[in-house]
């Protein structure tokens, strides 16, 4: 009986066979709220751990200094396999994000818009 049942923790809500299209799912979501969003796919663990890490700007591009994304707000983001949305980079006019699991994509999207509309 033990073998069938799975934790919370071992479910993945995305994997290497859609990672992309889960992540161009996200992008489009963000790109709603915030004015510059890229989402770069990591599977330095191997295929079975890839993640996603997402890079927020919540300035416009045209307002950088030097054209440095560095030099706006910004915030990034990991989002692993088994649903992991965690920070790990904040500017520091920018709330901090708590590190949560969520259970599936559209409830990360939820989050991070959320975030974001109280970040701006």
């Amino acid at each position: 009986m033990k073998e069938n049942t799975m934790s919370t923790e071992n479910k993945k809500i995305f994997d290497v066979s859609n990672v992309k299209q889960e992540s161009d799912r996200i992008v489009d979501s963000l790109k709603k709220v915030a004015p510059w969003v890229i989402i770069t796919i990591s599977s330095l663990g191997g295929d079975e751990h890839v993640s996603m890490i997402i890079h927020v700007s919540l300035d416009e591009k045209s307002t950088w200094v030097n054209n440095y994304v560095e030099n706006s707000r910004r915030f990034m983001m990991n989002f692993d396999c088994h649903g992991v949305l965690e920070q790990f980079l904040c500017d520091r006019e920018i709330p901090k994000f708590r590190k949560r699991t969520v259970k599936n994509v559209d409830c990360a999207i939820n989050k991070l818009v959320d975030y974001i509309k109280e970040s701006i």
